[in-house]
């Protein structure tokens, strides 16, 4: 597992020489929602005259996939790819439709076109950043609360609380063995410690 940023959906519209070019940026899960996205964006715009998309699916940017759709091999789908690479977003897919104004751009002009699109949506988004963290459940008498709280905040990032008559936390943390040498200092004897594996988790936008 490897931290990443990715973004939140965004659309953005320019117009160059008559022709709209429609920009949009979706986060994804996987493959097929990169592929369900773009074929809700070729129903959506039934009427374009091309929808060229680029995506990168994982989280390494090991996998991805791009298309011209119809326009001259090499000016759309690979420079919005590269526009994506370079940005170091992941598990995104941009598409741009255009919609065509009657004035030739030329191949250059299409590359530029497509390319500043792309890196322009990515620009405006919000992004997301999953830093890959240890998740540990840890239960202790309510008694101990006012105790323990402080020093628990201190040792990690509590996602989640749940009240009874004993307290149940989850905690994440960059470095479970620090982590568990802190419990060991608050009183660990009288704590359950679960050790859930490691997970994503989002300190949220920026």
């Amino acid at each position: 597992m490897k931290d990443y940023t990715t973004i939140k959906d965004t659309v953005q519209e320019t117009v160059i020489k008559r022709s709209r070019f429609i920009a949009y940026a979706y986060t994804l899960t996987d493959e097929e929602d990169a592929e369900e996205k773009i074929a809700f964006l070729r129903k959506k715009h039934y009427d374009a005259t091309h929808v060229c998309y680029a995506y990168i699916s994982d989280e390494e940017g090991r996998r991805g996939r791009y298309s011209d759709d119809g326009e001259p091999s090499g000016t759309a789908g690979q420079p919005m790819f590269d526009a994506l690479k370079k940005s170091g977003i992941t598990k995104c897919l941009v598409a741009v439709v255009r919609y065509f104004g009657g004035i030739l751009l030329g191949a250059g002009g299409l590359v530029r076109a497509y390319s500043s699109a792309v890196s322009e949506v990515l620009q405006s988004a919000e992004k997301r950043t999953f830093v890959v963290k240890d998740f540990y459940t840890v239960a202790f008498p309510f008694s101990l609360y006012k105790k323990v709280s402080n020093g628990l905040t201190r040792l990690g990032i509590v996602t989640k609380i749940e009240y009874g008559m004993d307290v149940t936390v989850q905690i994440a943390t960059e470095t479970g063995s620090e982590f568990v040498s802190g419990l060991n200092n608050l009183c660990a004897t009288q704590m359950d410690v679960l050790y859930e594996g490691e997970a994503y988790y989002s300190g949220g936008d920026k």
